[in-house]
């Protein structure tokens, strides 16, 4: 009886049947998982919409809401004040004012007095040399030196003259007006009591050392003889201290002294 000859087992064989089905599986489920991504998206870290892009290549454009325009700082203009109000009317109203008579009270003749002049036609009762006020505005927070201030705010200077006749400029609170207007431009109206008796001056802090603009009108007023210019600053803005809102002191707390501002 003829045997057939044996022969290795071919692709349909035991173990070759065994290694296509193997084979099938595997390629069955990396279908499965490749349409299970397809529908759930990769799991991967970070955003994916930028891959294989060059960073510094331009994304699409996206319509983005306009940021606001800036704002200006609002110490540049300060609310207006009714109190200041009447106090810079009341100061108005005393120039050109020899001797100062307020409601029948006649008041001493010097800047700190007429201040205080002011500040009775306002019915606000104020007393005190130019440092009195100063002292009494810094013990309550009221000093300020922003670029424009409040009708009615007072201003204080320094070296406006030499005080102590010694030559240096070292004379501090020299001198004190009253804010009556503030123009568009940031230009100050300012009523004083200077040599010249009871007068309106100008004073800009966004040009302090700057007498005219280029229409030629006065920013800056001479507060110290021009004559002086040789040895240091003349003009309001140069010799500027600070603001403040004496109209806001406690009611009642004029403890401050008498002392004469006379020169």
């Amino acid at each position: 009886m003829l045997r057939r000859s044996a022969r290795p087992h071919g692709p349909h064989g035991p173990h070759g049947l065994h290694g296509a089905l193997r084979r099938t599986a595997a390629a069955l489920a990396l279908c499965f998982a490749a349409a299970g991504c397809a529908h759930r998206g990769l799991n991967l870290p970070g955003p994916t919409d930028r891959m294989g892009h060059d960073p510094a290549a331009p994304g699409p454009q996206v319509a983005k809401k306009a940021a606001p325009k800036a704002q200006p700082r609002r110490a540049e203009r300060r609310q207006p004040s009714a109190v200041g109000d009447r106090v810079a009317v009341a100061a108005g109203e005393l120039v050109g004012m020899n001797p100062l008579i307020v409601n029948g009270e006649k008041h001493r003749y010097d800047c700190s007095g007429f201040v205080i002049a002011a500040y009775a036609g306002a019915g606000l009762p104020l007393r005190g040399s130019t440092r009195d006020m100063y002292e009494k505005a810094e013990a309550w927070g009221l000093l300020h030196e922003g670029r424009t201030a409040k009708p009615g705010e007072v201003v204080f200077f320094d070296n406006t003259y030499d005080r102590n006749h010694n030559r240096r400029r070292d004379d501090d609170l020299s001198h004190i007006a009253i804010v009556e207007r503030v123009l568009p431009d940031g230009t100050m109206t300012l009523v004083h009591l200077g040599s010249d008796g009871v007068v309106r001056i100008a004073m800009n802090l966004k040009h302090p050392d700057l007498r005219v603009n280029d229409a030629g009108e006065v920013i800056n007023s001479y507060i110290r003889p021009s004559r002086d210019a040789k040895t240091g600053p003349v003009l309001t803005g140069e010799l500027f201290r600070g603001f403040a809102p004496l109209y806001d002191l406690p009611q009642g707390d004029d403890d401050t002294g008498a002392v004469s501002d006379l020169r």
